[in-house]
């Protein structure tokens, strides 16, 4: 026993004091603190991104129903023999509101100047319905501003040869009416030629976001610029301004 003893004779326990505790606790909320703000912007673009993708990808979808879609009207007379034949191509528009959008079909009688409803109402009908991820908004689309209302607010109508149209059933002209644009110091290259412009904002904070404009052309080609950007919309010029490579 004395042998066992006089082995452990002069060794003691260690552990950590409180101010080495505090210190190490300090240490950690400093660096936790530090990388929010990297965390809220990773978290922005990538959400962002994501919803410029989506857009991209059903705006084909979108025009691609268009043309393909028909449905049986049934006026046909019940003895016609080509009355499983009597069809009408209904006409699909995508529907943008602020935080989502919607695919959208109605009958082609109805005049072109009506307003479209993402809601299925009996005569339109909901094909697709996107929301949008926290944060993430469109703004504007072509020249007019979204909002989540229940009245007017941007709408592309696809013809059936995949041409753009506005609301009142007037052509979208090419450039959508947008002009030359320029991401940083580079010119876009759908200037004239584009039928959709979408400028999409992904909030990191309070007061700075990433600002996404997506531009489409009638054969699909797309152009994507980014900025961030601390005011309440940007002009996507500038060093911060990049393009996009999806």
């Amino acid at each position: 026993m004395k042998d066992s003893a006089n082995k452990f004779a002069g060794k003691t326990k260690k552990a950590f004091t409180l101010i080495e505790l505090l210190v190490t606790l300090a240490i950690i909320t400093i660096l936790a603190t530090a990388s929010v703000p990297q965390v809220q912007m990773w978290t922005a673009r990538n959400r962002g991104k994501a919803a410029v993708s989506n857009i991209v990808s059903d705006f084909a979808k979108a025009k691609s129903i268009a043309g393909y879609s028909m449905k049986d009207d049934g006026d046909a007379p019940s003895s016609s023999i080509y009355h499983d034949y009597h069809l009408q191509r209904p006409v699909t528009a995508i529907v943008f509101r602020k935080s989502s959008y919607s695919i959208v079909q109605r009958p082609s009688s109805i005049k072109e100047s009506t307003t479209w409803k993402d809601i299925n109402d009996g005569t339109h009908v909901v094909v697709k319905k996107v929301p949008l991820p926290n944060s993430i908004t469109i703004e504007i689309i072509n020249t007019g501003p979204t909002n989540d209302g229940t009245g007017a607010t941007p709408t592309i109508v696809f013809t059936s040869t995949g041409r753009a149209k506005k609301n009142d059933g007037t052509f979208v002209p090419l450039g959508a009416g947008a002009g030359a644009l320029k991401c940083g110091s580079e010119n876009s290259v759908l200037d004239g030629r584009r039928i959709l412009k979408a400028e999409i904002k992904a909030q990191v904070s309070d007061d700075y976001a990433v600002w996404y404009r997506v531009e489409i052309d009638p054969a699909g080609e797309f152009f994507v610029c980014s900025k961030p950007d601390d005011e309440s919309g940007t002009d996507f010029l500038g060093d911060e301004a990049n393009i996009l490579q999806m």
